[in-house]
Protein backbone atom coordinates (compact mmCIF):
# COMPACT_ATOMS: atom_id res chain seq x y z
CA UNK A 1 0.00 0.00 0.00
CA UNK A 2 1.30 3.47 -0.73
CA UNK A 3 2.22 5.31 2.65
CA UNK A 4 2.38 8.87 0.30
CA UNK A 5 -1.27 9.12 -0.46
CA UNK A 6 -2.98 12.04 -0.67
CA UNK A 7 -5.34 10.80 2.37
CA UNK A 8 -2.15 9.94 4.46
CA UNK A 9 -0.45 13.50 3.40
CA UNK A 10 -3.69 15.80 3.85
CA UNK A 11 -3.92 13.75 7.37
CA UNK A 12 -0.78 14.87 8.79
CA UNK A 13 -1.80 18.68 7.99
CA UNK A 14 -3.25 19.30 11.39
CA UNK A 15 -0.57 18.30 13.23
CA UNK A 16 2.33 20.45 11.23
CA UNK A 17 0.10 23.29 12.08
CA UNK A 18 -0.15 22.36 15.96
CA UNK A 19 3.97 21.79 15.11
CA UNK A 20 4.78 25.00 13.68
CA UNK A 21 2.46 26.41 16.78
CA UNK A 22 4.65 24.72 19.13
CA UNK A 23 7.62 26.10 17.94
CA UNK A 24 6.52 29.74 17.92
CA UNK A 25 4.91 29.17 21.37
CA UNK A 26 7.76 27.41 22.78
CA UNK A 27 10.23 30.36 21.52
CA UNK A 28 11.62 33.07 24.20
CA UNK A 29 9.87 36.14 23.56
CA UNK A 30 7.05 35.12 20.46
CA UNK A 31 3.74 37.38 19.85
CA UNK A 32 1.72 34.10 20.98
CA UNK A 33 3.47 34.38 24.50
CA UNK A 34 2.90 38.01 24.74
CA UNK A 35 -0.80 37.46 23.61
CA UNK A 36 -1.62 34.79 26.26
CA UNK A 37 0.28 37.13 28.78
CA UNK A 38 -2.46 40.18 27.34
CA UNK A 39 -5.16 37.42 28.56
CA UNK A 40 -4.09 37.06 32.07
CA UNK A 41 -2.62 33.88 31.61
CA UNK A 42 0.45 33.03 34.26
CA UNK A 43 3.39 30.93 33.47
CA UNK A 44 2.07 27.76 35.04
CA UNK A 45 -0.72 27.91 32.60
CA UNK A 46 1.21 28.70 29.83
CA UNK A 47 3.25 25.36 30.94
CA UNK A 48 0.43 23.40 30.89
CA UNK A 49 -0.64 24.69 27.56
CA UNK A 50 2.86 23.81 25.98
CA UNK A 51 2.23 20.50 27.48
CA UNK A 52 -1.03 19.95 25.89
CA UNK A 53 0.27 21.23 22.31
CA UNK A 54 3.17 18.52 22.60
CA UNK A 55 0.41 15.55 23.51
CA UNK A 56 -1.26 17.20 20.84
CA UNK A 57 1.03 16.59 18.58
CA UNK A 58 2.03 13.13 19.16
CA UNK A 59 -1.73 12.42 19.09
CA UNK A 60 -2.40 13.78 15.70
CA UNK A 61 1.02 11.81 14.02
CA UNK A 62 0.29 8.63 15.56
CA UNK A 63 -2.87 6.80 13.77
CA UNK A 64 -4.40 4.70 16.42
CA UNK A 65 -4.86 7.66 18.59
CA UNK A 66 -5.75 10.10 15.98
CA UNK A 67 -9.24 10.48 17.02
CA UNK A 68 -8.58 11.49 20.39
CA UNK A 69 -5.67 14.16 19.26
CA UNK A 70 -8.51 15.72 16.90
CA UNK A 71 -10.62 15.55 20.47
CA UNK A 72 -7.88 17.22 22.32
CA UNK A 73 -7.36 19.65 19.57
CA UNK A 74 -10.69 20.85 19.05
CA UNK A 75 -11.20 21.59 22.49
CA UNK A 76 -7.89 23.20 22.55
CA UNK A 77 -8.67 25.46 20.01
CA UNK A 78 -12.31 26.13 20.69
CA UNK A 79 -11.25 27.29 24.03
CA UNK A 80 -8.43 29.62 22.60
CA UNK A 81 -11.12 31.23 20.34
CA UNK A 82 -13.82 31.74 22.89
CA UNK A 83 -11.26 32.97 24.89
CA UNK A 84 -9.69 35.53 22.43
CA UNK A 85 -12.90 36.59 21.01
CA UNK A 86 -14.32 37.18 24.90
CA UNK A 87 -10.86 39.70 25.31
CA UNK A 88 -12.26 41.53 22.61
CA UNK A 89 -9.35 40.17 20.22
CA UNK A 90 -11.05 39.21 17.44
CA UNK A 91 -8.05 39.55 15.02
CA UNK A 92 -6.47 36.77 17.06
CA UNK A 93 -9.07 34.19 17.16
CA UNK A 94 -9.22 33.52 13.36
CA UNK A 95 -5.81 31.54 12.94
CA UNK A 96 -7.08 29.56 16.06
CA UNK A 97 -10.77 29.17 13.60
CA UNK A 98 -8.66 28.14 10.36
CA UNK A 99 -6.81 25.50 12.53
CA UNK A 100 -10.29 24.49 13.90
CA UNK A 101 -11.30 23.95 10.27
CA UNK A 102 -8.39 22.08 9.60
CA UNK A 103 -9.07 19.08 12.09
CA UNK A 104 -11.35 16.95 10.26
CA UNK A 105 -8.68 16.36 7.34
CA UNK A 106 -7.14 14.26 10.09
CA UNK A 107 -9.61 11.53 10.07
CA UNK A 108 -9.56 9.92 6.90
CA UNK A 109 -5.54 9.45 7.32
CA UNK A 110 -3.95 5.91 6.56
CA UNK A 111 -4.64 2.53 8.91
Amino acid sequence: MNALNLAGILSLVPAATFLIVAITHFSARSAGQALLADLGLGDKRRQWLQLLLLITISFLVLPQFRVAGVAIAAMEMMILALSMLNHSKYRHAIPALIVLATLPLALPGPQ
